[in-house]
């Protein structure tokens, strides 16, 4: 008499595709009492005989012992019942996919097989799932199935019906104690998803073996951790509404010994397999036969839908930007008149400024530059700010006059407006700024009208701006849609419909379709709420009406990417802009130092990085190419140093200009570098 270890040994992981039903008719096609069991005595051997399976063409498989090792055995059209026959051994290649033993074979709907089957592994043999395919009359060599199979006891595959999802027995990592049911689904493509645990409903701290799929939503499985008659008994749950009921005993089948291996036959009918006395020796099949209600009237039409999909996921990708703010004031000619490109705010309005709603682009931005530098100043009382005026040339103005007045210009407006102590506003005036542009050029005499500012790094931080960015993932949805009887369904409708009640997609018809495609991609994310509501309705040829309903829930991912007006969506590619550098140099200033060490710091293992040059138009197109590969050397050189194991490339865009170059604060922005990193993930 076979133990539990070799119970278990024959226990089927089920890995069920994650599906959504509408209402399990499990109950009206599975009986719930059977008569006293009988012993298929032809059948069974004086060996282990056990876990039977019908294949598409109606005949009855077996795993049987009885010539030494465990082998497939076949009866002939026994779908109907006709069971109690002498097998033939199966002339398959299967019968020969292990040295030792093979058993728990199951069929899809095509036709291919499953079943288990040693596989060597490093150190010792474990049982694995192989699968085999039927062309013609010859079967093809078995193939381990690798996204079932683990380096842990996996075996007893049972497919539902429709060929779309598998239950199976393993012990591997992650299950609720010994052998635990296990469940996959199929993709279209023929490959198996990754399987999953179904959990506490279904799993034991004992051992769960030998499942049954009968239908997409009634699953017979084994069981000594449920309690029960004792040793391993026999147990059925449904999925209604989606959800896998508690386990259920079937009382007229089990005894004190061991029953598994159980199979429900088209008529009905039971065959399971059990060590009871008044068998034909070790483990054997048994039949019992179904105890049928006898009814004149017209069943009801049920209604069943299923999702190939256990979730619409909507992805927010958060986009946090920082964005240097040129600490510059431009000003017109002769002129110390705050510029018109200078947002200028009434006392009133202050109270209701914020950074946050600041435009995420730095030309745009710069309108605030007074405004930014004002509400810090409010916020940090102990920051000071140096406020420094220049003119346009040499030998003009040179004790700053004009400079000092378009300085205080810049202070009447801090101190009156955003009610800044003049005392920690430092005032100067100059000719030339430190570093001028050039005095050739209209536009550089242009950029060398301005006011500095500089002091406390507070002040002068980058404004950190957030977005959100929301869009459906591509679900293309398949609501497989079922009645039964069917042919009684005289009309049908199905709609989806969010929790706010807004419907977002129907249907209807008089012919049942066997499915309805819809992509959730095409629907706003603002659409979604928290769960997608589907209801599913129909009336027979009789009037009589029928209404299903089930949620699917709305799951939101949120991915957050930062960095220096930092753009894009990809949460492995990075870009940063570096504060600008002075006009025709390509040496780093402090603050350009600072930030290639952020970036570099940043960076979580192998990267590649491309750095990019760029100046503005002013100037010939030679030189503003090596001065754009310069600046790029430069930083590219900087990169090598703080992080030499780095793949760092350097490219140099010349005279083409990032921003609007007719301004000054354009082309100060338009002379950078752009750093781009790509984690290798």
């Amino acid at each position: 008499m076979p133990g539990a270890t070799q119970l278990c040994l024959r226990a089927l992981y089920v890995g069920l595709f994650c599906l959504i039903a509408l209402r399990a008719a499990a109950e009206a096609q599975t009986p719930s009492r059977w008569n006293t069991p009988i012993v298929l005595q032809q059948l069974n051997s004086a060996a282990d005989d056990y876990a039977p399976a019908l294949a598409p063409d109606g005949s009855l498989y077996i795993t049987s012992e009885r010539d030494g090792r465990a082998l497939f055995y076949r009866l002939e059209t026994a779908a109907q019942g006709d069971v109690n026959r002498t097998p033939t051994l199966a002339d398959a290649t299967f019968n020969a996919a292990a040295p030792n033993n093979q058993s728990y074979i199951n069929f899809a709907p095509d036709g291919r097989a499953y079943f288990s089957a040693f596989r060597l592994l490093e150190r010792r043999p474990v049982l694995n799932i192989f699968t085999a395919e039927q062309i013609g009359d010859d079967w093809r060599e078995p193939a381990p199935v690798e996204t079932l199979n683990s380096d842990d006891f996996t075996a007893h595959p049972s497919l539902s019906p429709s060929g779309r999802t598998m239950v199976f027995t393993s012990n591997r990592p992650g299950g609720r104690g010994g052998t635990d049911l296990w469940m996959s689904t199929r993709r279209s493509n023929g490959r198996w998803e990754e399987p999953l645990n179904p959990g506490l409903v279904l799993n034991s701290p004992g051992d769960e073996i030998t499942p049954h799929l009968a239908t997409d939503d009634s699953l017979f499985f084994a069981s000594n951790g449920f309690g029960g008659r004792g040793g391993f008994d026999i147990f059925l749950s449904v999925r209604e509404g989606g959800v896998w009921q508690a386990p259920v005993p079937l009382n007229s089948i089990n005894s004190p010994h061991d029953e598994s291996d159980c199979l429900l036959l088209p008529s009905g009918a039971l065959i399971f397999a059990c060590n009871r006395p008044g068998g034909a020796g070790g483990l054997d099949l048994w039949l019992a036969e179904p105890i049928r209600q006898e009814t004149h009237e017209r069943p009801e039409v049920e209604y069943l839908l299923e999702s190939n999909a256990p979730a619409i996921t909507i992805r927010e990708t958060v986009l946090v930007s920082a964005i240097d703010i040129l600490p510059f004031v431009f000003f017109d000619e002769n002129s110390d008149v705050l510029p018109a490109d200078q947002r200028l705010l009434s006392d009133a309005e202050t109270r209701r400024f914020d950074e946050s709603t600041l435009p995420n682009n730095p030309q745009e931005l710069h309108g605030d530059v007074l405004n930014i530098i004002g509400s810090r100043m409010q916020r940090y009382a102990d920051a000071q700010l140096q406020v420094l005026g220049a003119t346009d040339e040499h030998g003009r103005d040179e004790r700053g006059e004009l400079g000092r007045r378009r300085a205080q210009a810049v202070v009447d407006y801090l101190r009156d407006i955003w009610n800044i102590d003049a005392d920690r506003l430092i005032v100067a005036g100059r000719g030339l700024p430190a570093n001028p542009s050039t005095t050739q050029l209209a536009e550089g005499r242009a950029e060398n009208r301005r006011v500095e500012l500089s002091g406390d790094s507070r002040i002068l931080a980058p404004v950190r701006l957030q977005s959100v960015r929301t869009q459906v993932e591509g679900t293309a949805l398949r609501l497989e849609l079922d009645a039964r009887p069917r042919q009684d369904v005289a009309s049908w409708s199905l709609q989806l419909r969010n929790s706010y009640g807004t419907v977002l997609a129907s249907w209807d018809g008089v012919e049942l379709p066997a499915y309805i495609e819809f992509s959730a991609a095409d629907v706003s994310a603002d659409d979604f709420s928290r769960e997608l509501q589907i209801d599913f309705s129909g009336a027979d040829r009789f009037g009589r009406r029928g209404a299903q309903s089930a949620q699917l829930p709305v799951e939101r991912v949120s991915t957050t990417i930062g960095g220096r007006y930092q753009s894009g969506g990809d949460a492995s590619l990075r870009r940063y802009q570096l504060p600008p550098f002075a006009y025709d140099q390509a040496e780093l200033s402090t603050e350009q130092e600072t930030m290639v060490y952020e970036i570099i710091n940043s960076i979580a293992g192998d990267a590649r990085i491309v750095v990019t040059g760029y100046t503005d138009v002013l100037g010939s197109d030679g030189r503003n190419q090596a001065l754009a590969n310069q600046r790029a050397i430069a930083v590219a050189r900087r990169i090598g140093k703080l992080a030499p194991q780095i793949d760092v490339r350097v490219e140099a865009q010349g005279s083409r200009a990032l921003f609007d170059n007719a301004t000054p604060l354009g082309r100060f922005l338009s002379r950078t570098v752009r750093v781009l990193v790509r984690s290798n993930e």
